[in-house]
């Protein structure tokens, strides 16, 4: 799968439940996602690389994807991403470790899972 596949059914999931979300929080959420896939699944979620970026973890094709935005809210439900939807659907197993990732993230602000990812192991052996 790749990442914009995931941050397509992120967002749109987020614009039906009426709780927009920040390129930068999105960012964060596809970080998360990945390291529960690996943990909790034992593989990767999606092969897009992640990179290690002033404001924490950034896949650059999902960032440039949404960069539009700049720092505003998402609202639009991507008419293009229906097949990918259709894709994350397809894989309960990820489509599960997603929701729950997505809905553990919802109650905090960008900023809140920047200063989370940069205080975790991970980012500070990156």
């Amino acid at each position: 799968m790749k990442a914009i596949d995931i941050a397509r059914y992120i967002v749109q999931r987020n614009a039906e439940n009426n709780e927009p979300i920040t390129n930068l929080k999105l960012q964060k959420i596809l970080y998360y996602v990945q390291g529960y896939a690996f943990r909790q699944l034992g593989e990767a979620a999606f092969k897009d690389p992640i990179y290690r970026w002033p404001y924490g973890p950034v896949v650059p094709t999902v960032y440039f994807a949404y960069n539009s935005n700049r720092s505003n809210e998402i609202y639009e439900i991507d008419d293009t991403s229906a097949e990918p939807i259709r894709v994350v659907r397809a894989f309960d197993g990820m489509k599960e470790l997603i929701d729950r990732v997505n809905d553990a993230c919802s109650n905090r602000s960008a900023t809140q899972l920047v200063s989370m990812t940069h205080q975790e192991r991970p980012w500070m052996e990156a």
